[in-house]
This record gives C-alpha cells, structure tokens and sequence, in this order.
C-alpha cells in the first residue's frame, strides 16, 4: 500500500474525481486550497499578482491502483494544451496508519 498524492489546478478536481470514482477508488482527500509553485508554470499562491491555486488528492492505493492513476493522470497530461497545466503525482510507501484497509 502506499500514500499517492495527485496535485493540480482546482479546474481539474472534479474530473479528476470522476476518473478516480470509475476506477473503484473510494477513500480519498481532498485539500481544496494549496499554494505554491510546480518546477514548470508560475505560482498559484491566490494573489492578484498569481492568481488561481492548485487542489491535492491524496489516498491510499494499491500497487495496481497507482498504476492505474499514474495512466490516468499521464493521459491528462498527454491532453494538456501545455507543461502549465499539468496534474503532478507524488508516491510514498504507507508506514503506519489506523485505518481499516
């Protein structure tokens, strides 16, 4: 099992959502308002001089199910008009939890 992480512009959520809902994946966070700066694009820190900001996903998945998201997001991007509006994943092995998986 391992923490996967998805982070985009809040325009891609709820899509991003329904994708993750048809995959069978229903134990997700949402983080509604993140701030910050991906290595391409400009910052969305909610300001009038950078504007917008992103939203983060996070959930405990599966091998199989992060390989499943990764080909998603991966063809998100293929779609994307440019690096700007790229969804970003971030994997790590889950440690320790309380929850009942």
């Amino acid at each position: 099992m391992n923490t996967f992480i998805i982070s985009c512009d809040i325009s891609y959520v709820d899509d991003l959502v329904q994708h993750i809902t048809l995959l069978g994946l229903n134990n997700y966070f949402i983080i509604d308002r993140v701030l910050g700066k991906f290595p391409q694009g400009e910052p969305r820190l909610d300001t009038a001089i950078w504007p917008g900001y992103n939203s983060m996903i996070i959930s405990i998945v599966t091998e199989d199910e992060a390989k499943q998201l990764k080909t998603l997001i991966l063809g998100i991007n293929q779609e994307s008009l440019s690096e700007l509006e790229y969804v970003y994943w971030f994997e790590s092995p889950r440690t320790s939890t309380n929850l009942i998986l």
